[in-house]
């Protein structure tokens, strides 16, 4: 299956999926690929962290983007990157 259809079956049927969703209305999933790691600017300094993929993809409430989400592997800190 390639990503776009993937993606696809995702949307179209989400009920072959496990969706977490917590009280705030963040959903997220465990994808089907798991993305590079990512840098993240990290403090106001410019602080750059390399943080690793979890393998969720999360979509907060209100958005229509799914973002990736990595953790920083110092603090356990949570970002979303594309």
């Amino acid at each position: 299956m390639t990503y776009e259809q993937y993606i696809d079956d995702l949307y179209n049927h989400p009920e072959n999926y496990e969706i977490e969703a917590d009280s705030f209305g963040v959903r997220r999933y465990m994808g089907g690929y798991m993305p590079m790691d990512k840098t993240f600017v990290v403090d106001d300094e410019g602080t750059e962290i390399l943080c690793h993929a979890t393998g969720y993809e999360v979509r907060p409430d209100g958005d229509d983007t799914w973002w990736n989400e990595f953790k920083d592997p110092n603090t356990g800190e949570l970002y979303l990157g594309q």
